[in-house]
């Protein structure tokens, strides 16, 4: 049994299904006990921020903090790699996951083809492709699971990666949008290379 609290606010706005000013807040509590008469001890506290700046053409910069800890005998071990936060790490690699993280994306926004209306009429669901954007990205992030282990890091043992992206925002059967992103991020630490597809964006 899970008890979870939220407050979310978001004042974001932009073009079709492309943000590019204004802001989003969340922040999550999460407790499971004996009091909930569960066999589980965890306090879990979430925060996500983001934040867009308007560019030249219809462009952004667009900016997310994200962090998370989880307390307790049974605490938990959270996910940070992966084409939604840390590009360029292994998704389910256990050197990416901690009980404790922060990260942080950069990304600069720029449109290629504006106004495409292209459409793909011959397969079912038909495809209406409205936009094509750009993207330049970097992507930091630094995990822990005790204070003492926070203390002994050093910037060595920072995650980053760097990477470029394309992004085709579509509406299927012209009433349901859809973003298709294309990434590919490099490690800045071993070169190590990702290519991902995916729907997004993911902020």
């Amino acid at each position: 049994n899970v008890a979870s609290a939220i407050f979310a606010r978001d004042v974001s706005q932009g073009r079709y299904l492309e943000t590019t000013s204004g802001y989003r807040l969340s922040s999550t509590y999460e407790e499971s006990g004996r009091a909930l008469g569960s066999m589980l001890d965890f306090r879990n506290v979430f925060m996500d921020v983001q934040n867009f700046f308007p560019a030249p053409k219809e462009g952004s910069i667009a900016f997310r903090a994200v962090g998370g800890a989880s307390f307790g005998s049974d605490r938990k071990f959270f996910r940070t790699a992966g084409d939604d936060l840390l590009r360029g790490y292994g998704r389910y690699d256990p050197d990416n996951a901690a009980s404790r993280f922060v990260a942080t994306n950069l990304e600069y926004r720029f449109p290629i083809w504006l106004n495409a209306n292209f459409h793909i009429w011959f397969f079912f669901p038909d495809f209406l492709f409205k936009n094509v954007y750009g993207s330049l990205f970097m992507d930091t992030g630094i995990l822990w699971d005790s204070r003492a282990e926070f203390l002994s890091k050093s910037p060595q043992n920072l995650k980053h990666s760097l990477g470029v992206g394309l992004r085709f925002q579509a509406f299927v059967l012209q009433s349901v949008p859809i973003s298709i992103q294309l990434d590919f991020a490099r490690r800045t630490q071993d070169g190590e290379q990702v290519f991902y597809i995916g729907l997004g964006p993911h902020f």
